[in-house]
């Protein structure tokens, strides 16, 4: 049988050679960390047999979405505000719909019709050249709150009242607006320039809203559009 043979308490214990073993070890896995990590590197940019390599193409993509929400600020436009605060169009004509009922006025139809035009022929077609980049299209109806009321009770006791309504009405204007676009080919046109459209209402809701206040107010009532640029 083999012994195990230890040091004596008077042997000098040599530190330095552990100290290199330890230092080996630590090298040994910095380099295959480093080759691991090098190879992942090689494999996404696709530098072995590639074309240039992804992050080439993400960075152009990146930056032409940046070029097109600069492009959003400087637009002068003659159916659209742009809201640089919550980086949106809101339409510059107030909606004067009938009381519950979310049809777009006749007199209002062409307005609508132009602007849409307006959203596809000098936002959206910058970028229809580039099949990488596609675009959410939010469209948003609002309602305005009450301030017809003898006191702001009452105001607010009236809201109560339709809170509810107000959002499925938002909603289907909103809708009355994509169905507007639809009959005049504008949707078919964001679609062909990678675009996807959807319908939302707040009611009496959402964000950024115009003060609650007399020649404030009824400037909600008013359609919100967002557009989304993003990498496919």
């Amino acid at each position: 049988m083999s012994k195990l043979n230890f040091k004596n308490e008077g042997d000098e214990h040599n530190f330095w050679q552990n100290y290199t073993d330890l230092m080996s070890g630590f090298l040994v896995v910095f380099i295959i960390t480093s080759l691991v990590a090098w190879y992942g590197y090689i494999k996404v940019t696709g530098a072995i047999g590639g074309d240039g390599g992804s992050i080439k193409v993400t960075i152009e993509q990146s930056r032409m979405i940046r070029e097109f929400n600069e492009a959003q600020k400087s637009l002068v436009s003659e159916y659209f505000h742009y809201n640089e605060q919550y980086q949106r169009f809101e339409c510059k004509s107030d909606i004067m719909f009938e009381p519950n009922l979310s049809n777009i006025p006749a007199d209002k139809e062409e307005i609508f019709i132009e602007a849409g035009k307006e959203l596809v022929n000098k936002i959206l077609s910058k970028f229809k050249e580039s099949v990488n980049i596609s675009f959410k299209i939010i469209i948003e109806g609002r309602a305005a709150r009450h301030l017809n009321k003898d006191s702001k009770e009452a105001n607010e006791a009236a809201d109560r009242a339709v809170w509810h309504t107000m959002e499925i009405r938002s909603y289907e204007r909103a809708l009355s607006l994509y169905n507007l676009w639809n009959q005049n080919g504008i949707i078919k046109s964001i679609q062909e320039m990678n675009g996807e459209v959807f319908i939302s209402g707040s009611g009496f809701g959402g964000q950024g809203r115009y003060p609650n206040t007399p020649g404030q107010e009824e400037l909600n009532k008013t359609f919100i559009i967002q557009i989304i640029p993003y990498i496919k």
